[in-house]
C-alpha cells in the first residue's frame, strides 16, 4: 500500500558541524557587536540566511513523498526478516538527498531519490514473539542540504503481521501423534499431489508453481489453471501438543511448527489437533499456511 509520507512527531537534531556553525555565529556576532564593525555584521547575517535557506530546503525535499511497505510472505519469531521501504518522490523538479531510514534496529540511507523516480531500500525486523506484533514507527530524516541538521520525523508503520513460532528442529514425533490411515492402508495413501496420473484442471492459487499451470487451458480460455494429479504420499501424520516433548506449551509449539514444515517439504498430509481446534491432515501451501496460523493464534 503507498500512503503519503506524514510525521506524526518533527524531529530536528543539531549535529556535531551544526554545533560548530552556530558557535561561529555567535563568536562572529559577538565579535561584530564588540567591534561595531560592519563587515562582521554582513557576515552573521549571511551565515544566518544560509541556515534559514538550509531550513526551507530540507522542508521542500521532505514533501511530496509516498511511502511503501513490502512485507516478507512468512514471519517467525525470533527470526530477522527483511522490510522493502519504497520512497516515491512525486516532486517535479526537486530531488531528495541523504534520507536515513531507521527503526530502532537497523538503519539505511537513500543517497538520492530524483524527481518522478521510485527509490527502495531493506530494513531488519527482528519480532521476538508469535501472534499478531505490530511492526511500530519508522524514523525518517535527512541530512540535507549541508549536513549541519537531521531533519525529519517519525512515520507509524500502522501495521500488525502474524508470526509464527520459530520452528526448533527436534526427533520424530512420539507414539500418540495419530494417524488416520487404516493398517490395510497405512503404506500409502491417494493425495492430490503434484506426480501420478492427471487428476482435474482447478483455478489458479498464489503460491503454486509455474511446473503445475495449465497452458492449455490459458490459451484456449485466457484464465490460468493449476493441474491437480494423484500421488503417492505417506501415512496421513496428526499432531498434537502430546506428540512432542517440551518443558512448557510454548517449546512444544516450536517443535510443531518445524513437523509442520517438514511435513509441507516433504509433501507428506499432515493435520494438527490442538485444545479448541483441529484440522484433518492435507497438503498445500494454503493448507500449510492454515497449520501455521492455528500455532502462531494458539491459547493454552
Amino acid at each position: 500500500m503507498i500512503a503519503p509520507l506524514r510525521f506524526t512527531r518533527v524531529r530536528v537534531k543539531i549535529l556535531r558541524a551544526g554545533y560548530l556553525y552556530v558557535a561561529l555565529t555567535l563568536t562572529i556576532g559577538v565579535a561584530a557587536v564588540n567591534t561595531l564593525n560592519n563587515l562582521l555584521y554582513l557576515i552573521v547575517a549571511g551565515l544566518l540566511a544560509l541556515m534559514a535557506i538550509s531550513g526551507a530546503v530540507a522542508y521542500l525535499a521532505l514533501r511530496r513523498l509516498d511511502l511503501e511497505v513490502e512485507l516478507p510472505n512468512e514471519w517467525f519469531a525470533k527470526r530477522s526478516a527483511l522490510l522493502v521501504i519504497r520512497i516515491h518522490n512525486r516532486r517535479r523538479y526537486l530531488p531528495t538527498f541523504l534520507l536515513r531510514l531507521d527503526n530502532s534496529l537497523h538503519h539505511t540511507t537513500l543517497v538520492e531519490i530524483p524527481p518522478r523516480h521510485t527509490t527502495e531500500a531493506q530494513l531488519l525486523f527482528h519480532p521476538e514473539t508469535r501472534g499478531y506484533v505490530d511492526l511500530g514507527v519508522l524514523t525518517i530524516t535527512s541530512e540535507f542540504p549541508f549536513g549541519l541538521f537531521r531533519r525529519g520525523g517519525i512515520v507509524p508503520l500502522g501495521t500488525k503481521v502474524l508470526v509464527y513460532p520459530t520452528p526448533e528442529e527436534t526427533a520424530k514425533p512420539a507414539g500418540d501423534a495419530s494417524s488416520d490411515a487404516s493398517p490395510a492402508t497405512a503404506g500409502c495413501t491417494s493425495y492430490r499431489g503434484f506426480g501420478g496420473d492427471y487428476k482435474e484442471t482447478r483455478t489458479y492459487q498464489p503460491g503454486d508453481p509455474p511446473a503445475r499451470i495449465d497452458w492449455k487451458v490459458y490459451g484456449r480460455l485466457g484464465l490460468l489453471g493449476t493441474k491437480e494429479f494423484d500421488e503417492e504420499t505417506g501415512t496421513p501424520l496428526v499432531l498434537t501438543l502430546d506428540s512432542v516433548p517440551g518443558p512448557d506449551t510454548e517449546a512444544r509449539l516450536r517443535q510443531l511448527t518445524a513437523l509442520v514444515l517438514r511435513a509441507a517439504e516433504e509433501s507428506r498430509p499432515v493435520g494438527l489437533r490442538l485444545t479448541r481446534e483441529a484440522m484433518e491432515p492435507g497438503i498445500g501451501a494454503q493448507h500449510r499456511e492454515r497449520l501455521l496460523r492455528m500455532l502462531a493464534l494458539y491459547q493454552a
